[in-house]
């Protein structure tokens, strides 16, 4: 059985190709030793490429005449999975749901097939309901059913809660939307304290600190805030930072705020803060960082341009992912490149960011290579953001 364990650990696509071939030679030749789930393996590609079945005809559902067993639901975390299954009909499942009520595999296959993964309440209950004094996935079914209301919500959360303590991420989640800090705050309290995660604690960090010091408590929201620092993520680091800056030590949170460059390769969070310190006090005590970490992002320094110096398709830019109505008032749309801001030259997102950031006026005057033609292009949107998906653009 060693090919399945060689489909486990491929790491690239030579070693997949490899494997999939001894797999499928090893399922003809041996079938009855082979899981349900290791015929789904055989099928289902590693994320790094497509799927691989080096031989035309593999026979593999052959083997699986009945699907499932008759009279049983056996194996149907795996069979779910097996065209054989999938392309019976409605009535079909529902009798399997009947045959095994308490089987989750079951029941979740007809929230995809059936009720294109958001069943209303009522259809909700009718999968889950049996299972609720112990299934926390029963419980999100049906307290994400679509036409929930917020009542029915709270009440499946805290049964879930009861369950596992975890869930109240997902209930301090909902008090947030609901306004209601105070209730958000006591969840993510007993969240944290029994979650073994740390980057799920430090994640929530921030807006922990802000509550806390919100309430005067700050001893609790700096507790919070080293204790995030000292998880060292992306958001723990943030946290830690915010904590300084809202505590009056500007300082530590530059400083804070520059090891999230170093760890993770990212100068615009010390950028902002730098922009947005200056702006509040007047001081230029950051001056000099600030300029340091600009002329990283523009090696080069600042080239000024206009329409039309652009004569040729874009080699570098920031490409328009997506699709909105700002996006639609200014003009562009999806698969535009951005190649200058306000008459600089933008050859990547960071330097399109920093630019925006450093806007005065409502304005944006921007170069965009679109319909395979140079335009320029005014626009206004709120706060200079198009609250769109931007990457940097890489040519075909």
């Amino acid at each position: 059985m060693y090919p399945l364990i060689e489909r486990f650990c491929c790491t690239n696509v030579e070693t997949y190709h490899t494997a999939a071939k001894k797999l499928i030679e090893f399922s003809q030749a041996s079938p009855h030793l082979l899981s349900a789930y290791g015929f789904v393996y055989i099928c289902k590609p590693p994320n790094f490429c497509k799927v691989y079945i080096p031989t035309p005809n593999p026979h593999l559902n052959e083997w699986h005449n009945h699907n499932p067993l008759p009279g049983t639901a056996y194996e149907m975390h795996a069979r779910v999975y097996y065209p054989s299954l999938e392309d019976r009909g409605v009535d079909f499942f529902k009798e399997l749901h009947r045959r095994a009520p308490y089987n989750l595999d079951i029941a979740e296959f007809i929230v995809r097939k059936c009720h294109k993964g958001s069943p209303k309440l009522v259809q909700a209950q009718s999968l889950f309901q049996q299972l609720e004094e112990y299934s926390t996935i029963a419980l999100s079914h049906m307290a994400d059913a679509k036409d929930n209301s917020p009542a029915q919500y709270e009440q499946y959360m805290k049964k879930a809660v009861k369950i596992d303590t975890s869930y109240n991420f997902r209930l301090a989640d909902f008090y947030y939307y609901q306004t209601n800090d105070d209730k958000a705050a006591e969840c993510l309290e007993i969240a944290c304290k029994d979650c073994p995660d740390s980057i799920a604690v430090a994640i929530r960090a921030e807006w922990r600190v802000r509550y806390y010091l919100n309430k005067g408590d700050k001893e609790k929201a700096r507790e919070i805030a080293e204790y995030a620092g000292e998880v060292y993520s992306f958001k723990g680091l943030t946290a830690l930072a915010v904590y300084y800056d809202l505590t009056g030590e500007p300082g530590k949170a530059v400083e804070t705020y520059a090891a999230i460059d170093e760890r993770y390769n990212k100068p615009l969070p010390l950028i902002d803060y730098c922009i947005a310190y200056k702006e509040k006090t007047g001081n230029n005590q950051f001056d000099k960082i600030y300029k340091k970490h600009i002329e990283k992002i523009f090696p080069k320094g600042r080239k000024k341009v206009q329409l039309s110096d652009f004569t040729s398709q874009p080699t570098d830019g920031v490409y328009i992912d997506d699709e909105n109505e700002l996006l639609n008032a200014a003009g562009l749309k999806r698969g535009s490149v951005i190649v200058a801001l306000n008459g600089v030259r933008v050859h990547t997102l960071i330097q399109y960011t920093v630019v925006r950031h450093e806007l005065t006026s409502p304005g944006m005057d921007l170069i965009v290579w679109q319909d395979n033609e140079y335009h320029q292009i005014k626009a206004t949107p709120p706060e200079h953001k198009f609250n769109a998906n931007f990457q940097d653009y890489v040519p075909k």
